[in-house]
């Protein structure tokens, strides 16, 4: 069974705190008894912050998603698309087919409103159009598109980190969040997330 440092813990932690145990236990690849368990030693976030569904209501959620999206679901239910992709891998309930995105979906990116389409480019400006994608589950070339009618933001530049920049990030990500990182850094949370995982492999 792999050791894991403190600081490893309290990162995800903290990442659990922001975006779900459920969301947390996927992207870091442990089981979500793990992560409740070290709550209960480190006390990062209140069990009130935890939201918990039956089977039923993940099933209601997946199934208004298979009809409407996953995105209107997200509006609705108040759950990201990244925890209702968890939850479909277990009951396979959302099914989108070619003909389906072909039409329904693409109806429903032309009846954007154009408040809706702000909120998304000003998420992609922060996080990245890839991360705006996974979180409003839409394709990242729709996106694109938008930014080009409403020219709301000049797309990103490829960025570098030498490695001491990387190990200031992560400190600060371990002291205070990762997503405190991400907003100080401007960076997207899955990169911090990935730097801390191979710094914490590298020290095992």
């Amino acid at each position: 069974m792999p050791r894991y440092t403190e600081a490893y813990k309290i990162s995800v932690l903290k990442h659990a705190k922001v975006v779900g145990v459920s969301v947390a236990s996927k992207e870091h690849k442990l089981p979500m008894k793990t992560i409740l368990r070290w709550n209960n030693i480190y006390r990062i976030y209140t069990k009130m912050t935890m939201r918990t569904f039956t089977d039923e209501q993940k099933i209601e959620v997946l199934n208004y998603a298979n009809e409407y999206g996953m995105t209107a679901a997200m509006r609705k239910y108040k759950i990201d698309v990244a925890t209702q992709r968890v939850w479909n891998e277990k009951f396979n309930i959302y099914r989108i087919n070619r003909k389906h995105k072909n039409t329904t979906e693409k109806r429903a990116y032309k009846r954007c409103e154009e408040k809706d389409k702000i909120e998304i480019l000003t998420y992609a400006s922060k996080k990245g159009i890839s991360a705006a994608s996974r979180k409003y589950d839409l394709p990242m070339t729709t996106i694109q598109v938008w930014n080009k009618e409403l020219n709301f933001y000049k797309p990103r530049k490829h960025r570098t980190f030498k490695p001491e920049q990387k190990a200031e990030i992560i400190q600060f990500a371990t002291e205070t969040s990762v997503a405190d990182a991400a907003k100080k850094y401007n960076l997207g949370s899955n990169y911090i997330n990935r730097w801390i995982k191979k710094t914490n492999q590298n020290q095992k």
